[in-house]
């Protein structure tokens, strides 16, 4: 669980710079449109299309505030000056659930995923329609392939780069000119390869199904690439744009409009109410197709060159993990004239790595806690050397000595720690005992985190936060012994704690396959919804 919620906190975080970047370059092409309102359909495809690419361009150019601001991942490692949590290296805090951003993501997830799904059963729809196609004659482009089929309303042709034509049943009832018209308007489509712009445009619908500024770059894409083939087929068909549209009108009579949706590369007429546009459009006169080239060119040429500054993600290093810093106030030295140290905790008999080691710089307030994936940072260090020391219940104690910061450079300090717990005070004799496996829960820390109790008076008062517990299970697996190691106060928390625990069986601890006796610290975490 915790695992999805950081991953899913990374997908905000990238997906949401996203969404804004592109909302912002949407709203460039949509100005762009307005300042070529008079260009060409082909001219304003473009637009279109460019558009729609940035929409499927992942952010690809790093940018990093955490030098200037030392914000990186929140989360229960997380520390202020000076303070140093003693806590167990038990896997994340009993209380994690679900966050409200893997909640987003699943949801976003699940609607992608259907309407991906949705397109692919429409297309289906289609292509078994059109198996009852029967092939004709093709008196011109030999390489297309013409085929007659009286289930569907309007010519169309359909797949990637099609090599067929579909036809519907009022094929022969059209003029010859008539014919020529759908034909060589289907043509176009297949000559400007739009079946692949169509799946881009449908990649991009499913990941941004949310954004009304994509829907209606998606029909205007369409309408443009219509008018584009419009004017494809008058060249072609060696037609006056006044003809052409006679011809448009007589087919739109002919045509129901069906009922049921597909997607195709093409359709000459999907809706009928489209068509009037499209009429206009070549019948226009004066101002229309008249505008210069430099004036396109300049548009085109600025819309492009915004793509690279809209494709920033937060980045800090390129060879780090997630952050998990240190807030070290508002008087912290500016980022060109301090270091970085960073690495990551791992158990040095297991390999694993180590979640929520306290490790600080030995004489001064700077401090951090590892990640769960183990990592740790330690960012805005002046330069200097220093001594690293590393704490942990359960663990020795580890100080790496002389270790150097320099200006504007990361330091890699990899730390590994032997399994050691501590336990209380007898006749000034410590207690110890090493083991190969921690002890944890029979039913896991799920049933600990059902029978903790949050006290009435710390809820009333607002009171959140972290009591660690040490706890002293024996070899059969039970709670025997108990001592608060971190309180929060006389409000019942740590009462609250003690009872959880004791309140479940427990897998001993074991040292080479043998249940042992130890004492570990655990923490559990108050937190209010």
């Amino acid at each position: 669980m915790s695992d999805f919620n950081y991953y899913s906190s990374l997908w905000i975080q990238y997906f949401g710079f996203a969404v804004l970047q592109n909302t912002l370059f949407l709203g460039l092409v949509f100005l762009a449109f307005y300042l070529l309102k008079n260009a060409d359909a082909r001219i304003k495809y473009i637009i279109g299309v460019l558009g729609m690419v940035k929409l499927l361009l992942p952010p690809f150019i790093p940018g990093s505030f955490a030098w200037f601001t030392g914000i990186g991942r929140g989360g229960a490692g997380s520390v202020t000056i000076g303070e140093i949590i003693p806590v167990s290296a038990e896997p994340p805090p009993i209380t994690e659930q679900l966050s409200a951003g893997s909640i987003i993501f699943i949801l976003w997830l699940t609607t992608l995923l259907a309407y991906l799904l949705i397109s692919v059963l429409s297309t289906m729809i289609l292509k078994r329609r059109l198996k009852s196609s029967i092939r004709i004659n093709n008196p011109g482009d030999s390489r297309i392939k013409l085929y007659f089929c009286d289930k569907i309303p309007s010519p169309l042709s359909i797949g990637l780069f099609p090599k067929k034509i579909f036809l519907p049943a009022y094929w022969d009832q059209l003029p010859r000119e008539g014919q020529k018209v759908l034909l060589e308007h289907e043509l176009a489509h297949i000559h400007r390869k739009d079946g692949f712009i169509l799946l881009l445009q449908t990649i991009a619908q499913a990941l941004y199904f949310f954004h009304p500024f994509v829907w209606l770059l998606n029909e205007r894409i369409n309408v443009y690439r219509e008018m584009a083939c419009d004017d494809y087929a008058i060249r072609d068909a060696k037609l006056t744009p006044s003809a052409y549209s006679r011809h448009l009108m007589s087919i739109a009579e002919k045509i129901v409009d069906p009922q049921w949706s597909y997607v195709s590369v093409s359709a000459l007429i999907k809706q009928k109410n489209k068509l009037l546009n499209r009429v206009s459009y070549q019948l226009q006169e004066g101002g229309m197709k008249t505008l210069s080239k430099p004036k396109i060119t300049a548009v085109l040429v600025c819309l492009a060159a915004l793509i690279v500054p809209l494709s920033w993600y937060c980045s800090t290093d390129k060879t780090s993990a997630p952050e998990e810093i240190i807030t070290q106030g508002d008087n912290a030295p500016a980022a060109e004239n301090v270091g970085k140290i960073w690495g990551t905790i791992t158990d040095a008999k297991t390999g694993e790595p180590i979640p929520a080691v306290n490790i600080f710089l030995k004489g001064t307030s700077m401090g951090a806690a590892t990640d769960r994936d183990g990592n740790y940072y330690l960012v805005q260090v002046p330069p200097g050397i220093y001594d690293l020391e590393a704490q942990m219940v359960g663990f020795k104690n580890v100080i790496f000595n002389n270790v150097m910061v320099e200006v504007m450079k990361s330091k890699k300090v990899d730390i590994k720690l032997s399994p050691v717990v501590m336990g209380l005070q007898d006749d000034n004799q410590e207690k110890f005992t090493a083991y190969d496996e921690a002890p944890k829960p029979v039913d896991g820390f799920a049933a600990v985190q059902k029978n903790l109790v949050y006290p009435e008076i710390a809820r009333k008062a607002g009171i959140e936060g972290r009591v660690v517990v040490n706890i002293h299970i024996d070899e059969n697996g039970n709670v025997t012994e108990t001592e608060i190691m971190q309180s929060l106060g006389d409000n019942g928390c740590d009462e609250s704690a003690i009872n959880a625990l004791k309140s479940v069986k427990w897998e001993p601890a074991k040292q080479d396959g043998k249940p042992v006796s130890v004492w570990i610290g655990i923490p559990v975490v108050f937190k209010l919804k």
